[in-house]
């Protein structure tokens, strides 16, 4: 921050347009300095704000292609209306900021992916057997082939394990329920579900979970989808 003479000397050089050249003149005492503030000028020296609203700003465009008809998430999304309605339950026109912050993390977090050495790939729209279209974030080649998962909350990390376990939190099912399926149509039994948590805006904090999942795990999740789909009209 600049205080005191440095700022009233930028200013002699500034204000009255004098450019630097006459601001150098003025400091060497070779033109009378500039009031400060110059006198009679209030007005011409306050700032001014204006708010500005964008018409018509699209703030869900993307570059992603997405295919007509029935997708994966309308399948785990309606289940999940279902299930926990005071958490999925809302209106489809909410927030779009959440859906700008979520892709600025998800394509920065592949960079860093990238320039950290870790060999992924960001697929773009797969179709499944029974033609429902599905959209991994990325495919993971290091060392294994694994499905990667990338995730924006406003939940809290509490209750996230902090050592290798069999189970992840309720809070995370939903998640789980869109990594399997897709897992199961890509014919893998591994994953990367990489969250970052921002419940405390201040500080945020960030989880990466490496899962395996045994075939049943895929089938069970599977079938109970597809029972979904059916229920819903869509298959």
């Amino acid at each position: 921050m600049l205080v005191g003479g440095t700022t009233h000397r930028i200013y002699q050089r500034f204000a009255d347009g004098v450019g630097i050249r006459n601001g150098y003149r003025a400091q060497a005492g070779l033109i009378p300095p500039v009031p400060y503030p110059p006198k009679g000028r209030d007005e011409q020296t306050k700032m001014n704000v204006k708010p500005i609203i964008l018409p018509n700003f699209d703030w869900l465009k993307s570059d992603l292609v997405r295919s007509p008809g029935v997708h994966a998430s309308d399948i785990y999304g309606d289940l999940f209306k279902k299930l926990e309605p005071k958490r999925y339950d809302y209106p489809d026109d909410g927030n779009p900021l959440l859906m700008v912050l979520g892709t600025a993390w998800e394509r920065h977090f592949e960079y860093l992916l990238h320039v950290n050495g870790v060999e992924v790939e960001r697929p773009g729209e797969f179709m499944s057997p029974n033609g429902i279209a599905y959209s991994p974030d990325l495919i993971i080649f290091n060392g294994k082939t694994r499905l990667g998962e990338i995730k924006y909350t406003s939940m809290s990390a509490d209750g996230m394990p902090e050592e290798e376990t069999n189970n992840l939190p309720a809070k995370l099912d939903k998640y789980m329920a869109q990594m399997k399926l897709y897992a199961n149509w890509l014919g893998v039994n591994d994953g990367w579900l990489a969250i970052l948590f921002n419940h405390q805006p201040w500080n945020p904090q960030f989880r990466l979970f490496d899962i395996h999942w045994t075939d049943q795990d895929l089938q069970d999740n599977y079938q109970m989808l597809m029972n979904h789909a059916k229920s819903m009209g869509v298959l």
